[in-house]
């Protein structure tokens, strides 16, 4: 990993957790009366990680990228577990969207590298189970589990539009 490459992901963690909990957390709780409205931005970290970096790599910034996001969410080791959670799936997503000539493993899995398309199944994919894995560990139990759909399906939209716009405007390449 260049020293450039490890910079852009220094840069894109905080300043994805920063908007995490600055800017996300107070939308979420300035909308209380309606408690669906969640939007996750910090998978996009996960996602653009070097397809190169070695798993246990992958895994301990996925642990400490959730428990970063989790001291301000006060909540014990939800995002972590998500996020370990995305991390760990995240080889299955790639191999299943795999290009006929495989990747270039000087990129990371961006849409400036591998398309609108592409990039939209791949992130969509992942934040889907993400959001899946985060809301169904906070509810915790199925007495509510229309409820928690709801908040799946809302978390996953709300999450996606975030994410593709800050995808668009910074159009990371490393």
């Amino acid at each position: 990993m260049t020293s450039r490459t490890l910079f852009a992901n220094v840069f894109r963690f905080l300043f994805l957790v920063l908007i995490q909990v600055l800017v996300l957390r107070r939308l979420a709780l300035e909308w209380a009366g309606f408690p669906y409205v969640n939007a996750l931005v910090y998978p996009l970290f996960l996602m653009l990680l070097p397809i190169t970096l070695p798993r246990w790599g992958q895994f301990l910034l996925a642990f400490i990228l959730g428990i970063s996001v989790d001291l301000f969410y006060d909540s014990p080791g939800i995002h972590a577990s998500a996020a370990v959670f995305t991390i760990y799936l995240r080889p299955y997503i790639l191999r299943w969207l795999e290009p006929r000539g495989g990747y270039n493993l000087n990129h990371i899995p961006a849409k400036s590298w591998l398309g609108y398309g592409w990039f939209f199944r791949y992130s969509a994919s992942l934040l889907f189970f993400h959001c899946l894995f985060y809301f169904s560990v906070e509810a915790f139990n199925f007495a509510n589990i229309g409820g928690t759909l709801l908040r799946i399906l809302t978390g996953f939209f709300f999450s996606l539009i975030g994410i593709w716009i800050i995808v668009m405007i910074f159009n990371p390449k490393e």
